[in-house]
């Protein structure tokens, strides 16, 4: 870069020199500034202004009509090679300015104004190169697109900036917030994850409570991957976001809104939930579901008043799945519509049967646990 600076400004002095300190040929250097502002580097201007001072300096010391074109300037050499210089400032500040505006505009998410991917791929890299421990929190919203299908993506929009603007505020200066895009989020903390797994709960904290949009009560909550380079071992970027995005996948798991930290077992966790996601899908028409129904006891304990209807998933391979497991992973995938809507079926059925062929069992109550999904159902044959 500066060899290649270096011979362009040349190229305007002796460009200068052959035409006899003509005005015209001065804007050679001025041409030259713009193509060294290519570089987008300071110290590549710094070395435009010195040839450019050295050389009307010098130059117009020794041959002032060479460099020159008018008596007021031969007479002060030294002066016009300041001033010169001072033209060759202000073109390399503005086309320092023009960069940086363009670059906050290209680092900058349009939506948030918090930086963008790119950012944030650029200050991680940049981190992990120096001596310190730092760490990455990935951050996805729970449920967003159910705000967003629901309320319309003005008022999901207008959820981001102020989820994004509540994240900020529990930051420190030296932590960097970006979105990713969608409803994701991440953020670079310079500090071990015993410090980023602060940072996260305070995050946490701060997206508790709801948002007014529009005057209605928006609830957005996010599961949090946490993942340090000392505990990662490893100070490249990829391994390190991904890590803490395997870190959030686990959060999710865990029941989502819960902040959970990188081990070595978080990657086969997420490919046993992987699998067991694929299994889920055809568990139904496999029959491997059952419905088993737990008794309702009077409070004197002395009478039968009804029935609760649970699932229960007989796996082929796994064994018995709990529900703690499934139930989550099914309103995650949009199964437990399909598998409420088989529950209540079979429950209802099973209840029709025992009022016919079992005596006093009219006023039995029938209890059916319901997903939110279902609730928000449109389609009422499932039901």
């Amino acid at each position: 870069m500066l060899s290649a600076t270096t011979a362009l400004m040349i190229s305007s002095a002796v460009a200068v020199d052959f035409a006899g300190g003509s005005t015209e040929a001065h804007f050679h250097f001025f041409v030259m500034v713009g193509l060294v502002a290519l570089y987008q580097d300071w110290s590549a201007f710094g070395l435009c202004i010195l040839i450019t001072v050295v050389h009307h300096a010098v130059m117009g010391t020794i041959l002032p009509q060479a460099v020159y074109g008018s008596p007021a300037e031969w007479r002060k050499p030294i002066l016009w090679a300041v001033i010169h210089g001072a033209f060759v400032l202000a073109v390399s500040v503005t086309h320092l300015l023009a960069w940086r505006a363009s670059e906050d505009q290209d680092l900058a998410d349009p939506l948030t104004q918090l930086p963008n991917r790119t950012a944030f791929n650029e200050r991680l890299a940049r981190d992990l190169l120096g001596p310190n421990a730092i760490s990455v929190l990935f951050v996805d919203l729970d449920n967003f697109k159910r705000v967003n299908d629901r309320l319309g993506h003005l008022v999901g929009d207008h959820a981001l900036r102020h989820a994004a603007e509540r994240m900020s505020r529990t930051l420190r200066d030296q932590d960097l917030l970006a979105r990713l895009g969608g409803d994701e989020f991440a953020v670079v903390v310079d500090g071990s994850e015993t410090i980023a797994e602060y940072a996260a709960a305070r995050i946490s904290a701060a997206l508790q409570p709801p948002f007014a949009v529009d005057g209605r009560e928006i609830f957005v909550r996010a599961s949090i991957g946490v993942a340090g380079s000392d505990t990662v071992g490893s100070r490249d970027a990829k391994d390190l976001v991904r890590s803490a995005d395997l870190a959030m996948y686990v959060a999710k798991s865990s029941g989502r809104n819960q902040v959970a930290r990188y081990d070595a077992h978080a990657e086969q966790a997420i490919r046993d939930r992987d699998q067991l996601r694929i299994d889920l899908r055809n568990a139904i028409a496999r029959g491997e579901f059952h419905v088993h129904y737990q008794p309702v006891i009077s409070g004197d304990g002395g009478q039968l008043v009804g029935m609760e209807a649970l699932a229960r998933w007989e796996h082929p391979t796994r064994g018995a799945v709990a529900p703690v497991d499934f139930i989550p992973l099914a309103e995650e995938t949009g199964d437990i519509r399909t598998l409420g809507a088989w529950v209540l079926q079979t429950a209802t059925a099973q209840a029709a049967a025992w009022r016919e062929t079992i005596g006093g069992c009219d006023t039995l109550q029938l209890a059916v646990n319901v997903s939110p999904l279902q609730l928000d159902d449109d389609d009422s044959s499932r039901w």
